[in-house]
């Protein structure tokens, strides 16, 4: 456990904006200094101990949960946190001192570790439709929680000393400690496969987004696409997106303001498409959208709508009455095309888009212009 304590922590390093991957160091780290409390017997007398080594146990279960509810955003609030573990000290003070009954401290001990643990897997219950590796923290988490239940039957079936030192004395007890140590180890691999594979998915995704606006970047939505053309979930269709006389907005106002431009358009993209959709930014003032399951009808709809949403948003770093437009090219995924031949087609319509005077969207047949009348209803004129 000291070693995945250390694991963690040198994780944790390589990127710190990770909190629950510091908080596993931690509790990898407390659950060993209670192993060692009791192995080296730190404290004197049996009451001492079981206390002091509750303590570091219990601290480490309430960090490896609240690691994994904050991995999955849905952490326990502090005062939540704190008050459900100084309940379960008290508890346990009260067992030793008091009641001075090792099997029902242990039966105790057993119920509130399995019921807090199955408590967080219903609560990371959607994780089953996640990633290979959030089921299998999932998995590993409800046999923990269900392996605490599990230790206090078999100990109903035992004739077992009611004193410390001959209940720790007893192969039982020494085989349940193993059960303990095997599957918290299993546990905090489980872990720290996951906490690994979320730090390679980050950096996978800061290689594939574009830094400015968040959207993917070429080789992100190149890559995105390919998976999802292999399935061939025919119809899609893809738009080219271009912002109108943006190097005069650069040239006038600087790559400052221009920039913002461009944050502002990639918001309005994002809130405008659908979920399904994936969203690109090319470079420069050039943005993609990829429509799966999506016509050239639909997707000149599509297009339709983005552009109104640009046309009317106000850019408040722009002088006032100052609009940006676009001009959108649009193309439908043939049984013959390839990637290229598709992203080749909707470009040529951005050019004809922008010939036709801009601020409109072009597709195919003919090719049709989308443009909105005097009462801004959507009309297709034949170029």
């Amino acid at each position: 456990m000291i070693v995945f304590g250390l694991a963690f922590a040198g994780l944790w390093m390589m990127d710190r904006r990770k909190t629950y991957i510091a908080l596993l160091a931690f509790a990898s780290t407390s659950f060993a200094v209670g192993s060692l409390v009791q192995i080296l017997w730190w404290s004197h007398g049996p009451d001492p101990n079981a206390v002091l080594s509750d303590i570091f146990y219990t601290l480490a279960g309430f960090m490896m949960v609240q690691a994994l509810l904050l991995r999955a955003q849905v952490p326990l609030k502090a005062l939540e946190a704190l008050a459900i573990f100084g309940l379960f000290l008290l508890v346990q003070i009260f067992f030793i001192y008091i009641i001075q009954d090792v099997l029902v401290r242990a039966h105790m001990q057993n119920f509130v570790y399995g019921f807090i643990l199955a408590a967080t897997a219903m609560r990371l219950r959607h994780l089953v439709r996640g990633s290979a590796p959030d089921r299998v923290l999932l998995g590993v988490l409800v046999i923990y929680a269900t392996h605490f239940f599990v230790r206090s039957l078999l100990m109903v079936t035992q004739d077992m000393p009611h004193d410390h030192t001959s209940y720790f004395r007893t192969p039982f007890w020494q085989t349940l400690q193993f059960s303990l140590t095997f599957v918290s180890v299993t546990v905090a691999m489980t872990a720290l496969g996951a906490a690994v594979c979320d730090l390679i998915s980050d950096l996978r995704d800061e290689r594939d987004r574009d830094s400015l606006t968040g959207l993917l970047n070429r080789r992100g939505f190149e890559d995105r696409v390919s998976q999802i053309l292999r399935r061939r979930p025919l119809p899609v269709s893809l738009l080219v997106c271009d912002i109108d006389r943006f190097k005069q907005i650069n040239d006038r106002l600087g790559h400052h303001v221009g920039d913002l431009v461009l944050c502002d358009i990639a918001a309005i993209l994002t809130s405008t498409a659908r979920k399904q959709d994936v969203l690109g930014r090319f470079g420069g003032e050039e943005f993609t959208v990829f429509l799966p399951g999506t016509d050239i009808e639909e997707a000149l709809q599509c297009a339709e709508r983005l552009r109104v949403a640009i046309a009317s948003y106000h850019f408040s770093q722009l002088p006032e009455g100052e609009q940006v437009t676009a001009s959108f090219g649009v193309a439908q995924f043939e049984p013959e095309d390839c990637w290229s031949s598709l992203m080749n087609r909707a470009d040529m319509r951005l050019y004809a888009a922008k010939n036709a005077g801009r601020n409109c969207a072009v597709a195919t047949s003919g090719p049709i212009v989308m443009t909105l009348d005097s009462t801004d209803t959507p009309v297709k004129l034949t170029v």
